[in-house]
């Protein structure tokens, strides 16, 4: 620990150091303690330095392994999840570098990833908060899925806007359904996907999200979402009167709130 008069600051080096030791530090810090509290983050920070000025911290530089947290409302938990962190409180930088890490969603099964890599920054702009992601990969033996883009002038009065390109190839796609974003869809299109699609054996496709987050899905023309995919393996309720069509294969292309499919098999 170093002491800089000129600054008013302590700095903190550690080669390694477990993640539970550091609770009792943030305790000095209300708004961090009652969300460490929540999440219980467990895990090793590597290669540490911290820097606290004005009992506050003001920078942040480690890698992290063996990394975990319970789910919140509005985050998923994580474990063993590792890569490295650099913050300040107006910017930061995350690398992800993971193997073998599991996913919790509140109200979804759990799902382990063979892969998690990314490359993702962030900053305070005049105009808002800006997230650009070089890089997000994840893959396990049902899903592979490929994303880069940001968000940008995110502020208390705006929710700014998107931009994200993601390649994605999936098997038994029926399972991944409840995960679409049921209140931004029509509830007869959310329905059919859920319920009358009984099986999609593999799916490949690209998905192209671009416009200010408030206008989604963009009914007026003002932005873009869409999903073009290849699918085989396909299974269809039309009506209960009849029975299930089976060996589909076909296009998938979904426009804003309007579903499109091209058969050409089956």
């Amino acid at each position: 620990v170093r002491f800089n008069k000129t600054q008013h600051s302590y700095s903190l080096f550690a080669k390694s150091i477990i993640i539970q030791s550091l609770l009792t530090v943030i305790d000095y810090w209300p708004e961090l303690a009652d969300l460490t509290a929540e999440m219980k983050p467990q895990g090793i920070l590597n290669d540490l330095q911290l820097v606290v000025k004005d009992k506050k911290p003001n920078y942040l530089l480690t890698r992290f392994e063996q990394l975990s947290w319970h789910a919140q409302q509005h985050l998923p938990g994580v474990s063993h999840l590792s890569g490295a962190l650099q913050w300040a409180p107006q910017e930061g930088h995350l690398e992800l570098d993971s193997k073998d890490t599991s996913l919790y969603i509140k109200g979804y099964p759990q799902q382990n990833l063979d892969l998690l890599n990314a490359s993702i920054d962030w900053k305070e702009l005049s105009n808002g908060f800006r997230l650009s992601i070089e890089h997000f990969v994840l893959s396990q033996p049902e899903l592979t899925l490929s994303a880069q883009g940001g968000l940008d002038g995110v502020s208390n009065d705006s929710l700014g806007s998107i931009r994200l390109g993601v390649d994605f190839s999936a098997k038994n796609v029926q399972k991944w359904m409840p995960y679409l974003p049921k209140k931004h869809m029509k509830i007869k299109l959310f329905n059919w996907l859920n319920n009358d699609i009984k099986r999609i054996e593999q799916v490949t496709g690209t998905l192209k999200l671009n416009g200010l987050i408030s206008d989604f899905p963009f009914d007026q023309g003002n932005g873009d979402f869409s999903i073009t995919a290849h699918a085989v393996g396909g299974e269809l309720l039309i009506t209960p009167k009849w029975p299930v069509i089976k060996d589909l294969e076909g296009y998938i292309r979904l426009k804003k709130r309007s579903l499109d499919i091209d058969i050409i098999d089956g």
